[in-house]
């Protein structure tokens, strides 16, 4: 099955969301969070994890690759959330074109993810 169908058929909605900078009262640096596009179809599958206790502090790490039309903007420093993901934050990490030598019909885009809690 292409990743067009999968996007097609099995893909959930959710939103993209990019940051933007701003200087707060302090003049220290925050980033906001806006919605980019809304209601993006991206099709999702788990890739791995890993779950640690170090110093008493426990950390889970969970990675998901997400794919995507290649006509969307979709950069690395943006997140998903909302939609069908309900209150999941993925992180993108990285953005790739793949497919038919990136710019045929087949073309979309690989989206590495890591969930935050």
């Amino acid at each position: 099955m292409s990743a067009e169908a999968l996007i097609r058929t099995k893909g959930i909605r959710c939103n993209v969301q990019r940051r933007t900078e701003a200087i707060d009262a302090a003049g220290s640096v925050t980033w906001t969070w806006g919605n980019h596009l809304a209601g993006v179809k991206i099709f999702l599958q788990p890739a791995s994890g890993s779950e640690a206790i170090r110093y008493g502090a426990e950390s889970n790490r969970k990675f998901v690759i997400g794919y995507a039309r290649a006509r969307l903007d979709i950069r690395p420093t943006d997140r998903l959330t909302g939609g069908q993901l309900a209150t999941r934050v993925l992180d993108i990490q990285s953005v790739r074109r793949a497919g038919e030598f990136d710019r045929g019909p087949l073309a979309h885009l690989v989206l590495e993810c890591e969930e935050t809690s």
